[in-house]
């Protein structure tokens, strides 16, 4: 074991101690070991700005497990996304070795082009639809229509989260996040006649 490894493992060990968090056997010599290599690679890959490998243990390492006696006692499946330099997926993985832990990471520009078509289609699904909905509808029927189609989509959106439960359970989360994508992209392929046709009305 290397010097800066032996000191970072009794200052983890003070500092897991504080949050009361239970560390498997060799854990804390495995947070140390990862937070050496963090330190190594971080001066060529420039991985955290975090530099001091006193700041990293309680920026990095503990601030991580900070969640670990927050999280469900039994065997669960964690992701972190936009994980980076492996925080907090990693020091999560090793406190909880009985937890499977996904970690994704994208480039600034994809993920910040997801964020912008998420934000636009969640924005405006809502109000859009009602609108375009009003408008279809045979004007006495206006209200009832509404009605009907919110209870619609409220009965499809439990059906969806109870699905998406069930199949967390025994599907990866890296296979199963993707097709979520499908809700969105439906939506809006759905919605598109209605838009034209308003175009069209107003051409």
């Amino acid at each position: 074991m290397t010097h800066a490894v032996a000191e970072g493992t009794r200052a983890l060990d003070a500092g897991v101690a504080r949050l009361g968090v239970a560390l498997p056997d060799g854990g804390a010599a495995k947070l140390a070991a990862y937070l050496a290599l963090l330190a190594k690679w971080n001066r060529t890959y420039n991985l955290t700005a975090i530099r001091e490998p006193e700041r990293m243990v309680t920026h990095h390492a503990l601030d991580s497990l900070a969640i670990v006696p927050a999280l469900p006692a039994h065997a669960i499946r964690v992701l972190d996304v936009g994980s980076g330099g492996g925080l907090p997926g990693i020091p999560i993985a090793i406190a909880r070795p009985d937890a499977e832990v996904v970690m994704i990471d994208a480039s600034d520009a994809l993920f910040y082009a997801w964020l912008v078509l998420w934000g636009i289609t969640v924005s405006g699904d809502s109000p859009q639809f009602s609108t375009l909905t009003a408008r279809n509808a045979p004007p006495q029927a206006v209200g009832s229509v509404l009605t009907l189609t919110n209870s619609i989509g409220f009965a499809i959106s439990i059906v969806s989260i109870l699905l998406f439960v069930w199949l967390a359970e025994t599907v990866p989360l890296a296979h199963l996040l993707p097709w979520l994508a499908m809700g969105p992209a439906l939506g809006l392929w759905a919605l598109w006649p209605l838009v034209k046709e308003e175009r069209q009305a107003h051409a």
